[in-house]
């Protein structure tokens, strides 16, 4: 698991703080459950189907949505896996 993204701390109104570096923002809906797949140990590879089954979209339609968001990820400085 990620202790980068285990060390957040993320509120259920998608709020986030890293207390390593004191940056703050805020998730959407999707972001915010992402993150929680991330936090719990999910396999990034296993995302699309998450989303499918939680939000009843096709898997080749969220994967690019889940290379935006773990982009911005990265942008931030989290170390996260591609899909």
């Amino acid at each position: 698991m990620n202790k980068q993204l285990t060390d957040i701390t993320v509120s259920d109104t998608g709020f986030v703080f890293n207390p390593s570096t004191g940056q703050t923002f805020l998730l959407n809906k999707t972001g915010l459950f992402l993150v929680k797949l991330l936090q719990s140990g999910v396999s990034v590879k296993k995302f699309p189907a998450c989303l499918e089954k939680e939000y009843h979209i096709q898997q080749k339609e969220a994967r690019e949505d889940i290379r935006e968001f773990l982009s911005l990820m990265r942008d931030m400085g989290f170390k996260v896996e591609d899909i």
